[in-house]
């Protein structure tokens, strides 16, 4: 998906559509990815671009994933409990420009 962004933003359609930047999810290490909330801290206090989940959003977001049920196997309960992109997710700030694209 990276790659699309990238190439996307190197065309200058996004540009010509008057977005000036994209903000890209960041991929975290494994350990980091399964120590639940205990990441919303270290993500809150070292990235600039990042968003927190309110336990109201978590119940929300837990609930969706279980009217799937068909799509809810052990491995995303495990998911629902562990991950940290349930309770917080960070960003890379890619910003457009005409024919080149730099992240900050």
């Amino acid at each position: 998906m990276y790659g699309s962004v990238r190439r996307m933003c190197e065309s200058e359609k996004l540009a010509a559509a008057g977005i000036q930047e994209v903000l890209l999810l960041q991929s975290t290490s494994l350990l980091r990815k399964y120590i639940s909330f205990i990441d919303a801290a270290w993500t809150s206090l070292f990235h600039r671009h990042f968003v927190l989940s309110s336990v109201d959003e978590y119940w929300l977001a837990k609930q969706a994933m279980e009217a799937h049920s068909s799509q809810y196997l052990w491995f995303r309960h495990v998911y629902v409990l562990l991950s940290r992109y349930m309770f917080a997710n960070s960003f890379t700030r890619l910003q457009i420009h005409h024919g080149n694209s730099n992240s900050t």
